[in-house]
């Protein structure tokens, strides 16, 4: 997270700096020339050493007479009676700041100005009968050097280059039918560049723009399978590139990856120590994208579990706000209690919560998003806790998203929250989650037992409105014991037939296709990939070919139905009906569809679909 440089007048290093190293603040800022003015007190200077999400930072010291320069180049200071302040420019990476007295000694910090310094890629978009425009004239230069942007290069995503203007025309007929991206490569004076993109759909020959909350057609089909690497083996994420045959042939079309990025010892991986690296258990950025480029070339997406709601308290930020409370710049990137204590949720003492109030932690959050679409060329994002960043700052997720959309349209972004709420299609997310109306409550909870199951609770969740789009689970990382152990082979198989026939999205978890027993916090070993005692994986596979088939839908309608006999549930969706048969015998079900009664042949604790 922090590059290590060393401070050899000061016997040092960053890195101990911000973690709150042995030696005391002073100790470690101060430096001792060889001639001072007699009795002369040494320069004090604050904040400390820190990362900077900003280009610029505010210091302030004493004496008001001492003066202050950044990489030996002046500063202009602001004398006062208590001491001087001053706003100063940064350049990217290492900034080494010194303030000095008129004697001539030192007091010196290092801020690490983090934004990319890079301009920023626009597009505006029109269309118009027979042709879409296109304009990157709103393309905003280098936050750093302010460079004018010289260069633009327009191309079809993987295809040929379209134009070198700053603006584009291109007719409706020389786009494809169905999905076209189009790419911005707009460069400055100086060489750096930067790429935004934008969609545009052709239907029965003619160009438009996507209107709000469209799905690009592969989230509108995805079914997610959720992979804890480690489970697949050492080292963890080869191993994962290792299976991926496998599970492209289970039918299953996007990896969602546990959280990957450096975090406390010991730690599942939402302790986050650093958003911009791979914990060197599972791999590097180099297995990452050998992860990404093999599955891309299989038809498999990638999206990563991004924990943005808090850090570890293991962070170096966390670690130097509490060493140095607000001597440091850290201290308000985290919420605080009136008392300063850091503010957490649940039982999550060793996860503070980030404060979004603060500017930069807005800039760390969307630098870490860009930077992984941009470095592994990820497909999209879970964002971990995104309930608590909207309870807190209700703005940022549109600013977050829009940022992330701006540079892939088709990301997919996965927000744990309830799908209850429309908020999240607003916020610019592509599905929620398949909860209740309370915080994390499952919304099956309470229709399934070891000995039984009941359609009632099964009928009132999906009746319930899903306002976004619905990430269906029957487990997940947060549910515990995994779903067979919990309630036995016949209710894994009946709900799994339910799971793959309803409108929304379906995930699978690791070793769920093969009936694996653990719970995913406690589980450090592989998983014994080659048992499947149930026979689960081509049942998992058939239902999933079925879905395929069928064109289920993540956005799709649903509408319960009265079935009979009892412990059948029925439900329609887009001219299809299925009933799920939570019995022990194969049943003749009757069910109250639109048009008309049905009746289906559902064996025991399967499910039947057919036309409507």
């Amino acid at each position: 997270m922090v590059r290590e440089r060393g401070q050899a007048d000061r016997g040092v290093s960053r890195r101990a700096l911000l973690q709150g190293g042995a030696a005391t603040a002073a100790a470690a800022l101060v430096a001792h020339p060889a001639r001072a003015l007699a009795g002369e007190k040494r320069p004090t200077l604050l904040p400390l050493s820190a990362d900077v999400w900003a280009t610029s930072v505010a210091v302030s010291g004493t004496p008001a007479t001492a003066t202050l320069s950044v990489n030996e180049s002046p500063v202009a200071t602001v004398p006062g009676s208590g001491g001087f302040s001053a706003t100063v420019p940064l350049t990217p990476g290492p900034n080494d700041l010194t303030a000095r007295s008129a004697g001539g000694l030192t007091t010196s910090a290092t801020f690490n100005a983090r934004p990319a310094d890079r301009p920023t890629a626009r597009i505006e978009a029109a269309a118009l009968p027979g042709r879409v425009t296109f304009n990157g004239v709103g393309s905003i230069a280098s936050p750093y050097s302010a460079a004018p942007i010289t260069g633009y290069r327009w191309r079809l995503r993987g295809g040929a280059v379209l134009g070198e203007e700053a603006t584009l025309v291109l007719a409706s007929s020389q786009l494809s039918s169905g999905e076209n991206y189009i790419e911005l490569t707009a460069t400055d004076a100086s060489g750096a560049s930067d790429t935004a993109t934008c969609a545009v759909l052709v239907m029965a020959g003619e160009a438009t723009l996507p209107a709000a909350g469209w799905r690009p057609e592969w989230i509108e089909s995805a079914v997610l399978y959720g992979v804890v690497p480690w489970l697949f083996g050492q080292p963890a994420l080869a191993a994962v590139t290792a299976a991926l045959d496998r599970l492209a042939s289970l039918g299953v079309s996007a990896l969602w990856l546990s959280p990957i990025f450096d975090a406390a010892p010991g730690d599942y991986g939402y302790a986050v120590t650093d958003h911009f690296s791979v914990r060197p258990e599972l791999g590097d950025l180099e297995s990452l994208r050998a992860l990404v480029t093999a599955s891309h070339e299989r038809g498999l997406r990638v999206i990563l579990d991004m924990p943005l709601n808090d850090t570890s308290n293991k962070h170096p930020y966390f670690l130097q706000a509490l060493d140095y409370k607000q001597q440091s710049r850290y201290w308000g990137f985290y919420e605080r209690t009136a008392k300063g204590a850091p503010v957490t949720y649940f039982n999550w003492k060793d996860l503070p919560n980030l404060e979004y109030a603060d500017g930069e932690v807005q800039s760390l959050a969307i630098e870490a998003a860009l930077f992984w679409l941009r470095e592994a060329d990820v497909d999209g994002f879970r964002l971990d806790a995104a309930w608590g960043v909207q309870q807190r700052a209700p703005a940022f997720w549109r600013t977050w998203t829009s940022e992330v959309l701006r540079v892939k349209p088709d990301a997919l972004l996965l927000a744990e929250a309830s799908a209850l709420e429309a908020l999240w299609g607003q916020q610019g997310f592509s599905v929620a989650y398949d909860w209740g109306t309370n915080i994390g409550e499952w919304a099956w909870s309470g229709a399934f037992s070891k000995h039984a199951v009941a359609t009632a609770p099964l009928e009132s969740a999906l009746a319930a409105t899903a306002l976004t789009p619905p990430l269906r689970f029957m487990e997940d990382n947060d549910t515990g014991k995994r779903f067979i152990s919990s309630y036995g082979l016949n209710a894994t198989r009946a709900a799994a037939a339910m799971l793959a026939a309803l409108p929304g999205m379906p995930l699978l978890f690791s070793g769920q296709e093969i009936g694996a027993e653990y719970e995913p916090y406690k589980q450090q070993a592989a998983l014994d990939w080659a048992s499947d005692p149930h026979g689960l994986q081509a049942y998992y596979t058939q239902l999933l070919t079925a879905r395929r088939q069928a064109g289920v839908r993540t956005a799709g309608a649903l509408e319960v139905l009265t079935a009979q006999p009892a412990g059948v549930l029925a439900f329609s969706s887009e001219g299809r009906v299925t009933a799920v048969n939570f019995t022990a015998t194969e049943v003749s079900a009757r069910i109250a569809a639109p048009g008309g009664d049905v009746t289906l042949a559902v064996p025991a604790w399967e499910a039947t679909t057919a036309a409507l």
